[in-house]
């Protein structure tokens, strides 16, 4: 019996050829994988550019102590519906710029260092002194304020 090897004859470019052709869609999806884990791990590392704690706070913000208000902020007067209530920044307005939020919805863009303000109807108020970072708006400190009949 007379047997005849038959060989293929190919060239090594049409071999890996027809192998990028047969695992096309798997080689793609490595490559998408293997981005999506590389891009990930970019972002979610501290190599990423992300703020510092200190540039952080500045961005977002930094929440006060309650007890913040009473140094930049005094308040004289009866504290009773419709008295004038005289209020005193201690803060360099010229600087930066402020808000006091008044507990009644109205809030007051502070330009001078004193104001007056009265209450038309009693109950506890929540001030809050903020100032205007950037765009944003931060918490320096807030003090609840009761008014008697």
């Amino acid at each position: 019996m007379d047997v005849k090897i038959y060989t293929q004859n190919q060239s090594i470019f049409t071999s890996s050829h027809s192998f990028i052709f047969k695992y096309f869609e798997y080689i793609l999806l490595f490559l998408v994988a293997a981005t999506g884990l590389l891009c990930s791990a970019f972002a979610l590392s501290n190599n990423a550019g992300l703020p510092g704690n200190d540039h952080y706070r500045q961005i977002v913000g930094y929440e006060a102590k309650k007890s913040d208000f009473d140094k930049f902020v005094k308040i004289s007067g009866d504290k009773k519906i419709g008295s004038e209530l005289s209020f005193e920044i201690n803060l360099n307005l010229k600087e930066k710029r402020y808000v006091m939020e008044m507990g009644d919805g109205r809030r007051m863009i502070l330009t001078s260092p004193n104001f007056t303000y009265n209450y038309p109807t009693k109950g506890e108020y929540l001030l809050e002194l903020k100032e205007i970072q950037r765009g944003l708006i931060v918490l320096i400190g807030e003090k609840k304020l009761k008014i008697k009949d």
